[in-house]
């Protein structure tokens, strides 16, 4: 069966309108046979915001913009956007337009977790818009620059009060001043130049001296270390023990027991010692003043003389040492 041409030209027409509407709807991003539920919300300012954007929950794409248009009886902006048939959301939730850092305009929904009705197709949510990082910056740059603005008023009001105050004199003082302080700066400066020049003259003897101090503190480090290595708790131990046997003789010598106890505390062994001493030291001043009594040499067999008593009598010693003393 041959088709008119009036046929195959209607069927073509056909076939390009449902091509027109397809791609229409392709360009949109809203499929030709779509499920997806519609939402509507509306806004002060679209923020630049294109239809086919990409609707997102966190950053996962669940829609896209399906139409924005102006209401005429308020001037705002309606947006309606689709999302998939199996993601719900509660009809609290909010539907954001935000700016990404590199200017792009998205619209997002920020779910409302409160267990409330979810939101039907066909409903208007609340709505919000981002403020973006421009618009923080200058809401953070306006009071700033308010105060820095109030600030150079009053140093300018200041500075005006402060020339008109001054006289011809305090004027003249305060440049006086200023030239003193710059000469004073200059001598500064000298002093610096001389004294940098001072230092690099004594570069040399400067580094000995430190080389000198570190030698100095590295022998304090090793008497420390050897210090250390000394094992003080045994020392410590010993002297406490050797005070100990200290302590107990000085008690004995108090209880009376011991040689040394009676030598201090017995008068009559004092006395029979003194009288030792005292008859010894007389036995030895007569050997030698008179030697021929206790002491007999004989050469030649000769028969031992008769003691003579000497004619003069030294002094004993005790005498002598007296006589030296005066």
């Amino acid at each position: 069966m041959k088709l008119s041409k009036e046929a195959k030209t209607a069927i073509i027409i056909l076939l390009g309108v449902a091509s027109f509407i397809f791609g229409y709807n392709f360009l949109k991003s809203t499929p030709l046979f779509s499920t997806d539920r519609n939402y509507h919300a509306v806004f002060t300012h679209s923020g630049g915001l294109q239809t086919g954007t990409n609707v997102t929950v966190n950053g996962v794409s669940v829609g896209a913009v399906k139409d924005i248009k102006i209401d005429p009886r308020t001037a705002k902006i309606v947006v309606s956007f689709s999302c998939k048939k199996d993601f719900t959301f509660s009809k609290n939730s909010k539907a954001e337009i935000y700016s990404s850092l590199l200017g792009n305009t998205g619209l997002q929904i920020l779910p409302a977790l409160d267990g409330a009705t979810p939101a039907q197709p066909g409903d208007t949510i609340p709505s919000s818009i981002q403020a973006s990082l421009m618009d923080a910056i200058g809401a953070n740059l306006e009071p700033t620059a308010k105060n820095l603005n109030k600030v150079l008023n009053s140093v300018d009001s200041l500075m005006i009060t402060f020339s008109h105050t001054l006289d011809a004199k305090a004027q003249k003082d305060i440049k006086e001043s200023l030239a003193n302080l710059n000469v004073t700066l200059q001598n500064m400066n000298k002093a610096s130049v001389s004294l940098n020049n001072i230092l690099a003259s004594s570069g040399v003897p400067l580094q000995k001296s430190l080389t000198n101090v570190h030698t100095i503190s590295e022998n304090f480090v090793h008497l420390s270390d050897s210090l250390s290595k000394i094992q003080v708790g045994k020392l410590v131990a010993h002297l406490e023990g050797t005070l100990s046997e200290v302590n107990g003789l000085l008690q004995q010598i108090e209880k009376g027991n011991g040689t040394i106890s009676k030598l201090l505390n017995d008068p009559k062994l004092y006395n029979n010692l003194q009288t030792a001493t005292s008859e010894l030291g007389l036995l030895m001043e007569d050997i030698r003043l008179n030697p021929k009594r206790y002491v007999h040499i004989s050469v030649f067999g000769k028969k031992n003389q008769a003691y003579e008593t000497p004619q003069t009598v030294e002094p004993s010693i005790s005498e002598r040492a007296e006589k030296n003393q005066k």
